[in-house]
This record gives structure tokens, C-alpha cells and sequence, in this order.
């Protein structure tokens, strides 16, 4: 239900299972984080810029390649370099003869096929990767803490090209007149799924907000299958399939955990995807009384407050529409009482029972929902038809400011 500390408990409980304290990264995992998630292109440069004359095996056998390699899912690796050599080779040089070029072009060839890189241009254009090349020299960080998760909130307009992979786009350099270009870009999933395979002997996460507010079928697309933990990376029936942007064959790590958190009052969780329902464990939360501190108000009794009203939620909706305890948490005096139901409290009941307040009057009590006959303020209706139809002695409700009712009206609710 809203307010019992979901949000809370991931950030507070489940990010520290996830974070490797005072950790000493290894080669690999640096090289994998400079470059695991870099363009061919880009990698190859840092490559050249480290080595400054190469053949296409020295690039090959360069770590940063390696670690890009991995995540590259290729058969012919040497071909790929070769590609991307020659797409970004400089239009005056006599070795390469591929018409089609991509910007930046940064790479020549001499005679006998050694590369290098015009330096001056690299550090025009992409000064970025410098750095990084820079961070591979001074090597793997000790005694820093190592997240071994991601974190993202799903909402209406979340997409498949958000989670796993889509083309979006970049603007180019300002030489080109900030002409406007595409690039495949990897999405969250796609990226922690990537840290996890080059990291097999830890545990890591993804984590996602409100997992019930996006169209799941949609944005986890091929992975309602390859989430499976039998059909993850090594399993016995593990599958792979092929993304549809980057033609790469693809499979969930089994090393990877997916957790979420969804509110069970919101209209959207009828909607969850049945097929990601059966894939996923539920852990129940519900308002946890003991939780609010200070207990007392005023001499009202915090817990016993919330105890009843979501009671009685309970009897007219059911439990999943119960208020949370964080709602009551770190009241310290009427005012902020007064605050917390106009503001929070009031608000969702008059969600729940929409343009129903004699149930609120059921969930509060007659302090705070009072009845009236429509003959005690009576309004002359504009004559016609329809005034045959109404009725006179229809019931009205007026629902009164939290904000202007004192102690006595709050200690109402649970001892009338």
C-alpha cells in the first residue's frame, strides 16, 4: 500500500546488499567500465592513442578492445576492426580506398599497414576518450565503494529503447554546423546486464520504482522470456535472442537480479502483464504501527489512529488500500497532525472513495464528515422537466478542514 516505505526499504536495505565496501577493482573491471559500453570506434582510438602505431592483431589483443569485444557478441572480430578503421580513415589517405566515411575521421594507414592517429585532431574532437585513456594508465581504484546495481523508476512514457536498447539522437560536432545524428544507445537493463556478465563472481541488481506504471509487455519486449532463471546465461534451458536495433544475440546473466516495487492501491497493478506477475516473487508490505515514533500526540494515541482507520479501509475496500506508516512518522504536534490529513491522509480517501463521503465519514468519523439534509440549505433549482426527477431529500455531506479541527476531533476517530 502507499506510504510503507518502499522506496525506503530499497534504498536503505537492498542498495547495501549490493555495494562492495572499500573494493579494489581489478584490470578487467576497469577496462570494462572505460570501454565495455563504447562505440568500435571510439575503443579503437583509445587503443591507438596508447600504442600510437599499431596492426589491426596489436589492437586486438589491447585490454580496452578485449573488454569491448566481450560485449560485442561478433563472429569475425578482425573484420570488425578493419571496418571501423577504414569508415574513419582521413579523406587524404592514399592507403584506404572505402568511399563511404564516418565522422570523426581520425585514422591513417601507411604502406605497410600500420594505423596511427592524428593526435591533434583526437584532442579537438575527443578529448573524452583521453581521459579515459588517462584513467587506464593510473590504473585500478582502491578503497572506493563499488555499486553493484542500477536504479530506475518505470512510467507511461518508459520504452524498450529506454530499458534494453534504441537509436537516439545526438548532436554532432560543431564543425559539421550541429547537424543532427543517430547513435545506438544501450538502455539501463542492457548496460547493468553487460556489467554483470564481465563481473560473474558477484551479485547484481537492477532495481525498479513503480515497475507497475509502465507497459511491462512492452518495455521488457524478449526478456519476459530470458528473465526466466532456467533460461538465463548457463541454465539448462537457456535461450538468447537477437535485439532488433543491434542485431546482437543476447542473454540475462544469471548473476542478475531484477527487484521492484509497485503500489497495490494504484488502478495501474490490474493492468500488470500476467506473464511478468508468475516470473517474479512477491513480498508483501504493509503498515508497520510500531514504526511511528513518537507514539503520542497530545495524548493521542498514533498507532492506535492508523490501527483503526485502516481497519475499517480494510472492511469497505480491503487491505491493499491500507495508509502506510510513513504518513504518521516524525509527527511531533497537532499542527503537524492537522498537515498530514489535510495534506496526505484526507487526499487519498477522497481517491478511494471517490464521490462516496459518507464512507469517509465511516473511515473518520462525524468530526470530520457531517451530514445535512438538503431542506437545511436549501437552493432554489432552475424551473424545468427535470425537476420532476430530483430528490428533495437527497443526502449531502460536508467534509471539514483537517486544518481547522482540534485534538478532540483526531482522538474521536478510534474512541468515540
Amino acid at each position: 500500500p502507499p506510504g510503507t516505505g518502499k522506496t525506503y526499504e530499497l534504498k536503505n536495505k537492498y542498495f547495501e546488499r549490493y555495494t562492495v565496501r572499500q573494493a579494489t577493482q581489478s584490470p578487467e573491471q576497469l577496462a570494462d567500465e572505460l570501454a565495455g559500453n563504447l562505440a568500435w570506434w571510439e575503443v579503437i582510438a583509445m587503443v591507438i592513442m596508447d600504442l600510437k602505431q599499431v596492426k589491426v592483431g596489436d589492437i586486438l589483443k589491447h585490454p580496452l578492445m578485449l573488454a569491448r569485444i566481450m560485449n560485442a557478441n561478433v563472429v569475425n572480430k578482425a573484420a570488425s576492426a578493419w571496418s571501423t578503421l577504414q569508415a574513419h580513415t582521413k579523406l587524404d589517405c592514399e592507403h584506404v580506398n572505402t568511399k563511404s566515411r564516418l565522422e570523426p575521421l581520425l585514422f591513417e594507414k601507411s604502406a605497410d599497414s600500420f594505423w596511427t592517429i592524428d593526435e591533434k585532431l583526437a584532442e579537438e574532437q575527443i578529448p573524452e576518450l583521453q581521459e579515459r585513456l588517462k584513467s587506464w594508465h593510473e590504473g585500478p581504484q582502491s578503497g572506493t565503494d563499488e555499486k553493484c546495481y542500477a536504479f530506475t523508476t518505470f512510467h507511461q512514457s518508459y520504452t524498450y529503447e529506454d530499458f534494453i536498447e534504441g537509436i537516439k539522437p545526438v548532436l554532432s560536432d560543431e564543425s559539421i554546423e550541429g547537424q543532427l545524428g543517430y547513435e545506438l544507445k544501450a538502455g539501463v537493463f542492457k548496460e547493468i546486464a553487460r556489467k554483470a556478465r564481465a563481473n560473474p563472481s558477484r551479485q547484481y541488481a537492477l532495481f525498479i520504482d513503480e515497475i507497475n506504471r509502465g507497459n511491462v509487455a512492452s518495455i521488457f519486449g524478449e526478456l519476459i522470456t530470458l528473465i526466466e532463471a532456467d533460461k538465463r546465461e548457463g541454465a539448462a534451458n537457456e535461450l538468447s535472442a537477437v535485439l532488433p536495433y543491434s542485431r546482437e544475440s543476447f542473454t540475462v546473466p544469471a548473476n542478475l537480479d531484477i527487484i521492484g516495487t509497485m503500489n497495490t492501491a494504484d488502478r495501474s497493478v490490474e493492468a500488470l502483464d500476467t506473464a511478468l506477475r508468475r516470473r517474479f516473487e512477491f513480498e508483501e508490505m504493509a503498515p508497520d504501527l510500531k514504526t511511528i515514533e513518537p507514539a503520542k500526540v497530545n495524548d493521542i494515541d498514533l498507532q492506535k489512529l492508523l490501527g483503526t482507520i485502516n481497519s475499517r479501509i480494510e472492511q469497505l475496500l480491503d487491505k491493499d488500500h491500507c495508509i502506510g506508516h510513513s504518513y504518521l512518522i516524525g509527527i511531533k504536534s497537532i499542527s503537524d497532525l492537522q498537515k498530514a490529513f489535510a495534506n496526505k491522509i484526507l487526499p487519498l480517501l477522497e481517491e478511494y472513495f471517490y464521490n462516496d463521503p459518507a464512507r469517509i465519514g465511516m473511515v473518520l468519523g462525524s468530526k470530520f464528515v457531517e451530514q445535512r439534509i438538503n431542506g437545511s440549505a436549501k437552493v432554489d433549482l432552475a424551473k424545468g422537466p427535470w425537476q420532476d426527477d430530483m430528490d428533495e431529500d437527497r443526502i449531502l455531506y460536508t467534509i471539514h478542514n483537517p486544518l481547522e479541527l482540534d485534538a478532540q476531533a483526531y482522538l474521536s476517530i478510534y474512541d468515540a
